[in-house]
């Protein structure tokens, strides 16, 4: 393959840096990260970014909502819509040829707690689109998101930008905002060098300029090198599917991969990525002499990571990395990455243009939709670039879907900012690929997981943990010591909170040398479990349904504990008819079901002999200590 190659001037490089360090008193960024040099294009031919031709999509609305029958929930899915509605709309051009895989990804999102709403769009300007989502926001369902399939309308924004002492340029580009900011105004009338009124290219913003949706898309009609688009689409859907049940296992760790001229971002990157993944997990490369395109691209070719976050110039096509003291510049072309497929999941973009979709093989599509990885991506269909996510990456560790963290970011960044600096650095931000996806707590819990809302929550609160492999373990049975450590962890307010046990064991059976003395401790000492005649607590013997209730039911009453209990009449009794009133549990079982921690099988029964699961013992905890509100 053929590398490209420029030569870049030491002294633009220089002269640049010094002019984006002198900006405007009223736009200097925070004292916790200094602004970054924006993301420039840089082509191997030298030529300059094109400007962009009008969009071709024009007309009132014509589209028809699709049945919903056709996605519903299967029998034990969620059926709450706790995560909100999300509008779903796939050109007409691709509908019939990916019907079955969109489907399933409605039924998955319906079973993740989405309300789904979808639409076969024929035609229309963007304009009339956006109309059909303010519309969808307005009802008393609202709306929380988009995701919008194929060649589907969109608006072009231009302006005249100056990074900090420059002359000002004129740039055009892709705007997705125009679709998230639903009560914002968006005008065509200024004029301002070679920015025209009137010319079909908005050029003005005003009023609530705020975003309340997030707007994602999928669309592979410009990306012939990785074959057909309907096979493309409905590949993608298998993968974001596969993913959902809790395949596509990759290594839990990211790359933070920075040019030369974004080195000092390295501590700063690394520490934002590490709000997600251990610091262990989050590898840096900003050497200079490092960050080349031979070296990036074997990474690619025998490394595995869930997210890559890289920093440099490039143009919709590709992205680059210098070398030789910055005398070279060498491309990394999108079809770098259909020849190597890596094995990543999630794509940060720090590239000019990187996610302009209107281009043909523009990069993020090309990485997102690739044959066997690539799921998400954001980026920037101009200059400039996320910068300061922590907010973005706090909102992904604490269980946002990747939209939801994009509209968390965007709400820090724009009160931080003047509207001009909002407008050069992030009007082009665009999400590639499915924004209802997250980061997976665990790799063996996708998002369809029947409890996996449950998990996530109890992980977020400090109540459970995975295994060194970054498994959960969601089938493995209960042990009395590991039930112990969950309870324990719920009611003290995480493992942090439990305090150290007694000099002297209460069970003989757990010593201080036990992993989880301090838990069995606590768990004794609240009144939540009792061991046996002989003073031992048998920490490995498995827990049942009984058992589970028993101990849920005297953790909601500690520290009172069984005594709290005495007193109790069940208001309603569920009348398991396998549970009757002198069960030996039934108090404790009555007492659960009337606080909806749990609930009987479809056959009516309760099961109480039924070994508990990690999954199920995830469910009690969030359930009984209202962890998933």
């Amino acid at each position: 393959m053929t590398v490209g190659r420029r030569v870049i001037s030491l002294l633009v490089g220089i002269l640049w840096l010094a002019a984006c360090s002198s900006v405007a008193e009223d736009e200097l960024p925070g004292p916790d990260q200094p602004t970054p040099l924006p993301s420039r294009w840089v082509s191997s031919d030298g030529a300059p970014k094109p400007r962009h031709a009008l969009p071709p999509h024009r007309g009132p609305l014509v589209a028809r909502s699709l049945a919903r029958r056709s996605w519903s929930p299967s029998a034990g899915a969620v059926q709450s819509h706790s995560k909100g509605r999300v509008c779903v709309v796939v050109a007409d051009a691709n509908y019939d040829e990916i019907a079955p895989a969109l489907d399933v990804y409605c039924r998955d999102l319906e079973a993740e707690g989405y309300d789904v709403v979808a639409y076969e769009l024929a035609s229309g300007s963007a304009e009339s689109l956006r109309g059909l989502l303010s519309g969808l926001y307005e009802e008393p369902a609202s709306l929380v998101g988009a995701v919008l399939i194929g060649d589907l309308p969109y608006v072009i924004y231009e302006l005249m930008q100056s990074f900090a002492d420059e002359d000002p340029r004129y740039e055009d580009f892709p705007c997705d905002l125009f679709f998230m900011d639903l009560d914002g105004v968006w005008q065509d009338v200024v004029e301002e060098g070679d920015v025209h009124a009137d010319n079909g290219k908005y050029d003005l913003h005003t009023g609530e300029v705020g975003l309340e949706i997030w707007v994602c898309r999928i669309d592979a009609s410009r990306l012939p090198s990785l074959g057909n688009e309907a096979d493309v689409l409905r590949n993608y859907f298998e993968k974001n599917h596969l993913y959902g049940v809790g395949g596509m296992p990759v290594e839990r760790r990211a790359l933070i991969y920075l040019d030369d001229q974004w080195a000092h971002k390295g501590a700063g990157d690394s520490d934002c990525a590490a709000i997600v993944y251990s610091e262990a997990a989050v590898e840096l490369v900003a050497e200079p002499e490092t960050t080349t395109r031979s070296d990036y691209l074997s990474r690619l070719a025998t490394q595995g990571y869930e997210l890559i976050h890289t920093r440099c110039h490039g143009t919709a096509r590709d992205h680059g990395y210098a070398r030789d003291g910055g005398e070279i510049y060498d491309e990394v072309y999108a079809t770098d990455y259909i020849v190597y497929d890596p094995r990543v999941l999630f794509f940060s973009l720090y590239v000019c243009s990187g996610a302009d979709y209107t281009a043909d093989g523009y990069l993020a599509g090309t990485a997102v939709l690739n044959r066997s990885w690539g799921l998400f991506a954001w980026g920037s269909t101009k200059m400039g670039g996320m910068y300061e996510e922590a907010p973005f990456y706090d909102s992904l560790a604490s269980g946002s879907c990747f939209g939801k963290a994009f509209l968390t970011w965007y709400e820090h960044v724009r009160h931080r900012r003047t509207p001009s600096w909002a407008q050069k650095w992030w009007y082009g931000m665009a999400l590639i690929g499915d924004a209802t996806l997250g980061h997976r707590v665990f790799r063996d819990v996708g998002r369809t997981h029947w409890s996996g809302r449950e998990i996530a929550a109890c992980a977020r609160a400090g109540v459970v943990s995975g295994y060194a492999d970054g498994a959960y373990g969601p089938s493995v049975e209960v042990s009395r010591d590991q039930m112990a450590v969950y309870i324990s962890r719920a009611v003290a307010g995480g493992d942090e909170h439990v305090p150290p046990g007694p000099p002297e064991p209460t069970f003989w059976d757990v010593g201080a040398e036990h992993w989880a003395f301090d838990c069995v401790e606590y768990a004794a000492e609240n009144g939540i479990v009792e061991g046996y005649w002989n003073r031992s607590y048998r920490p490995t013997l498995t827990v049942d349904r009984g058992q589970m209730a028993v101990y849920i039911a005297r953790a909601l009453v500690a520290p009172e504990g069984e005594a709290g209990l005495v007193d109790y009449v069940p208001s309603d009794p569920r009348d398991f008819p396998d549970v009757g009133s002198d069960f030996w549990a039934y108090t404790h079982i009555e007492y659960c079901v009337e606080n909806d921690v749990v609930s009987g099988y479809d056959d009516g029964n309760y099961y109480p002999d039924t070994i508990v699961t990690r999954d199920q013992m995830a469910v009690y905890i969030a359930r009984a200590f209202g962890l998933l509100n």
